[in-house]
């Protein structure tokens, strides 16, 4: 089931402290299936370590160095979580309300002290990437929707998307193709710049080729937007810190940028090119 709404899918976390790490567990955890875990050492650092690597189905990945901090120019230890939206699968159809979300990060912590005995204290922690995201059924086959999709993003702004000079955008596309049939269709469409991406796809079709959704369940578009500057997120949320996130400031940044790069533009388009018929 979908619960058609604007919220949060998959993001990057940090600013967690690791507290201890049970070397036992961890090393079993290794050797289980569908787990990885590598460790470091540095007498230096604080528990030890001196890198330190979890991927887990169930997690997403955790990553912790003791490095060289850029801004200080002291050596700390620097921890990020690729968190995903569901546990122990690819599935990430229905996306998280901001209670949901912060239920999720409690759980993966849960995971890593109970499986990789990594213990954490994450009261603190903050969001560094976030995809938020609203999924709908599709009155028709998403196919007949392609061309209005590639008319709203070719009408991005270019100054948001630009592609250097001039007035223009580069519009990628991921498409699937069958020579015997000879046909391709437009599965996705993406524009981007170095803080923001957008990305519109058939959800449905990415699922059915994963093998998550049944080939006859109904088509169903995803509209995407990827925050990679934390300026952005401070500035919607008042701070990066999980706990400063809430559903009217998810859906107040999706909205803003929505009306921005797709309706606003889509309505300026239509002015003008009724402008052009008419003359």
């Amino acid at each position: 089931s979908l619960n058609e709404r604007i919220d949060i899918d998959r993001s990057t976390l940090f600013d967690f402290l690791i507290k201890s790490i049970d070397h036992k567990k961890l090393k079993t955890a290794a050797l289980q299936e569908g787990r990885y875990a590598s460790i470091t050492y540095d007498s230096e650092s604080p528990c030890g370590i001196g890198h330190l690597v979890v991927k887990d189905e169930q997690i997403g990945r955790v990553k912790v160095s003791y490095q060289k901090n850029n801004l200080t120019g002291k050596q700390q230890l620097i921890s990020t979580l690729e968190m995903t939206v569901s546990a122990g699968t690819n599935n990430n159809l229905q996306n998280l309300d901001t209670y949901e979300y912060q239920r999720r990060i409690v759980e993966v912590f849960s995971l890593l002290e109970s499986v990789y005995g990594i213990t954490a204290d994450h009261a603190s922690i903050r969001v560094k990437k976030l995809e938020i995201n609203a999924t709908f059924f599709l009155d028709e086959s998403y196919d007949k929707y392609q061309k209005a999709i590639l008319l709203l993003m070719m009408n991005v702004p270019p100054s948001r998307y630009g592609a250097g000079r001039g007035n223009t955008v580069k519009v990628a596309t991921w498409a699937e193709a069958c020579a015997e049939q000879s046909k391709s269709s437009i599965e996705t469409f993406l524009v981007k710049n170095s803080s923001v991406e957008l990305k519109i796809y058939n959800k449905a079709k990415h699922l059915k080729d994963m093998g998550l959704l049944p080939e006859d369940a109904p088509d169903m578009m995803r509209v995407e937007y990827s925050i990679n500057d934390r300026r952005i997120l401070k500035n919607a949320f008042k701070d990066t810190l999980v706990s400063c996130l809430t559903d009217k400031a998810i859906h107040d940044l999706f909205m803003k940028y929505f009306k921005r790069d797709l309706a606003n533009r889509f309505r300026l388009w239509q002015q003008e090119n009724h402008k052009r018929l008419v003359e």
